[in-house]
């Protein structure tokens, strides 16, 4: 399955108008890797930067298949 989540604003909309391409692959990656410990069955599929002015949205993917639980907490 898919899903979304639309991130306002975006946290990092500053550096992000100006060094969007870093930016939006950092914030990306530290989605993925927060994903990876709360959720290993999701994934990013792809960040959208600006969808609107003030607005990202990330799009999300349900991995299918046996899954390893996270870390113990």
């Amino acid at each position: 399955g898919r899903a979304r989540i639309e991130i306002r604003p975006c946290p990092f909309l500053d550096l992000a108008r100006a060094h969007g391409e870093v930016v939006c692959t950092v914030h990306r990656g530290l989605m993925s890797g927060m994903l990876t410990v709360l959720d290993p069955s999701l994934a990013v599929e792809r960040l959208e930067p600006f969808a609107t002015s003030r607005l990202c949205v990330a799009h999300l993917r349900r991995e299918s298949g046996p899954h390893e639980a996270g870390p113990a907490r």
